[in-house]
């Protein structure tokens, strides 16, 4: 999954990576100060956390259409 994250700008930007294989597979959005949208206290923007769950539903179903032997295998 890493390979399609890779190929993304945005998912580049928010710093988007994968962990895990098959049903554990995840992907991860690392903490980064440019990503906080309201200070105090200190939490995510709303659309740094939409666009994580956008991507990762992308990738996802990119990877069921184009690579449907690597799914669920990682």
């Amino acid at each position: 999954m890493n390979d399609l994250l890779s190929a993304l700008p945005y998912a580049r930007l928010l710093g988007l990576f994968s962990e895990g294989e098959g049903e554990d597979a995840r992907v991860v959005m690392p903490f980064d100060p440019k990503l906080v949208g309201n200070p105090f206290p200190t939490t995510l923007h709303g659309g740094s956390t939409a666009a994580l769950l956008e991507i990762t539903a992308a990738v996802t179903v990119a990877r069921v259409v184009f690579r449907p032997d690597a799914a669920l295998t990682g």
